[in-house]
């Protein structure tokens, strides 16, 4: 922030990757939406309660709020 010419990244790309996170977040958590596109999304069984979707979403939750916080500077 010291150094001039270095304002930080743009805020509207971060926040549009923010969005498409929790967008997959979203789609995460609905175990219909989930099964329109079969193949996209590997966990298994397609319930919203199944173990391998948690990491998922933590991470798409984390990563959205990461990129937020980066953009808020």
């Amino acid at each position: 922030p010291g150094m001039p010419g270095h304002g930080g990244p743009a805020p509207a790309p971060l926040l549009a990757l923010a969005v498409l996170f929790v967008l997959d977040a979203v789609v995460m958590l609905t175990p219909g939406l989930r099964r329109r596109v079969p193949g996209v999304f590997p966990h298994p069984g397609g319930a919203a309660g199944s173990p391998a979707v948690v990491p998922h979403l933590v991470m798409d939750l984390g990563t959205a709020y990461m990129l937020v916080a980066a953009s808020a500077g």
